[in-house]
C-alpha cells in the first residue's frame, strides 16, 4: 500500500483528475508509463517486457492494471493480490502470509494455518509462473 501519485497535463481536466485507484503497479511499471506519456513505444530487448504502462488506469482507475505484484529485496520476495501478500525467504520458503482485506494492518500471519495451504500452493504457483515469464531473473540473482 506504497501510494503513486501520477499527475499530467491531460488528466489535469479530465474526469480521472483526482482519482483513487486500489490496483496493483510494480515500481517497474513507472518506464513504459513514462515512455508511452512521452509518444514512445517500448521496444522489448532480448525478451519480451513484463512491465507495463499505467495509462490505460490513469485514463480510467477502475481498469485492472495487474492481478498481482512482485517485489524482492535482499533476495527475499513477496506476491500481493488484492486479497493476499506474501513472504518468501532467500531460499524461497514462505514464511508470512497475511490477509490483507480482512486483516489490512498485518497482524495476523497465518503462514502456519493449515487452513492457507491452498492460498500459499496457489501464490507459489503465480511466483513461478511470473518468474518462468522473466527469465533473465531468478529470486533475487540476476542471471
Amino acid at each position: 500500500k506504497v501510494p503513486l501519485i501520477v499527475r499530467t497535463p491531460e488528466m489535469a481536466g479530465s474526469a480521472a483528475a483526482g482519482t483513487r485507484s486500489e490496483q496493483m503497479v510494480e515500481w517497474f511499471d513507472i518506464g513504459p508509463t513514462l515512455v508511452e506519456l512521452a509518444g514512445g513505444a517500448m521496444e522489448p530487448r532480448n525478451a519480451p517486457q513484463y512491465a507495463k504502462s499505467l495509462t490505460a488506469t490513469l485514463r480510467n482507475p477502475s481498469t485492472t492494471h495487474r492481478a498481482e505484484a512482485v517485489s524482492e529485496l535482499h533476495g527475499e520476495t513477496l506476491i500481493q493480490t488484492q486479497e493476499w501478500k506474501m513472504a518468501l525467504n532467500k531460499d524461497g520458503v514462505p514464511y508470512l502470509l497475511y490477509n490483507v482485506k480482512s486483516d489490512p494492518q498485518e497482524m495476523d500471519n497465518r503462514i502456519s494455518d493449515p487452513a492457507c495451504a491452498s492460498v500459499i500452493a496457489e501464490l507459489q504457483g503465480r511466483l513461478l509462473k511470473r518468474l518462468a515469464a522473466c527469465p533473465n531473473y531468478l529470486i533475487g540473482k540476476p542471471v
